[in-house]
C-alpha cells in the first residue's frame, strides 16, 4: 500500500521532475515487499535484511512500469472488470493526474433504455459525451489484469470500444506493450497535470 506515497517521497527527496511520479520505469520496494514481487536477493543487497524498512527503486523483468500507475495499490484501488474494462481507472486517472472530472461532462443518469443505438458508449451520443475521452484511456490500461498484474491479452484491446489512445493521438501500435508508459509521457506535457 505504500508503494506510491514511497514513489512520490523518492522523487522529492531526490530532487527528480515531478511527472517522474507517473514516467518512473521503477517502483519501491522495501526488503518485505521486493520478496514477494519476485526481486532476487542479490539484486538489491539490503533485501536481505528482513528488519530493512528502507525503500529503493526495483525494475522488475517483464514489466513496462509507469510510475504510481502501475503499482499495485493504485490497480487495486481502482478495480476493473470484464463489463467495465479500466473505465474506472481510467476515470481516476483523469480526475487525479489531469484534474478533470469526466462525470461533469453529462447530465447524469442518462436512461440506458433510452439508447436503440447499436453499441451506445461508441455510437449515441449521449454516451460519447464521456466515453470519447474516457474509452480510449482506458485501454491504454489493457495490459493490466483484474488483480492488478501485468498480464497483456493475447487477444489484444476489444475492438467494439474506442481505439486506445490519448487526446487526438492513437496509441502507436509498436507501443502497445508500454501502453501505460505512452500515456506516463503524453501526461507529462499536458497542462492539466501541472494543474492537477
Amino acid at each position: 500500500a505504500r508503494e506510491p506515497l514511497e514513489l512520490i517521497a523518492h522523487v522529492v527527496r531526490e530532487g527528480l521532475p515531478f511527472t517522474e511520479i507517473l514516467t518512473a520505469n521503477y517502483t519501491m520496494a522495501n526488503a518485505f515487499s521486493a520478496l514477494s514481487m519476485g526481486v532476487p536477493l542479490d539484486v538489491y543487497p539490503h533485501v536481505t535484511n528482513p528488519l530493512s524498512r528502507e525503500y529503493v527503486p526495483v525494475q522488475l523483468d517483464g514489466v513496462a512500469h509507469a510510475g504510481v500507475l502501475t503499482t499495485a495499490a493504485f490497480l487495486n484501488r481502482f478495480p476493473t472488470t470484464p463489463t467495465n474494462r479500466n473505465r474506472h481507472r481510467a476515470r481516476i486517472f483523469f480526475d487525479r493526474f489531469l484534474a478533470t472530472d469526466i462525470l461533469a461532462f453529462a447530465d447524469r443518469p442518462i436512461d440506458p433504455t433510452s439508447s436503440s443505438v447499436h453499441n451506445p458508449t461508441l455510437n449515441d451520443t449521449q454516451c460519447t459525451i464521456c466515453h470519447d475521452t474516457l474509452d480510449p484511456v482506458a485501454g491504454l490500461f489493457q495490459n493490466w489484469d483484474e488483480e492488478g498484474h501485468f498480464n497483456p491479452r493475447d487477444e489484444g484491446w476489444y475492438p467494439e470500444m474506442a481505439i486506445p489512445g490519448f487526446g487526438e493521438d492513437m496509441l502507436p501500435y509498436d507501443q502497445e506493450p508500454s501502453a501505460l508508459q505512452w500515456l506516463a509521457a503524453n501526461t507529462a506535457a499536458d497542462p492539466r497535470f501541472a494543474l492537477a
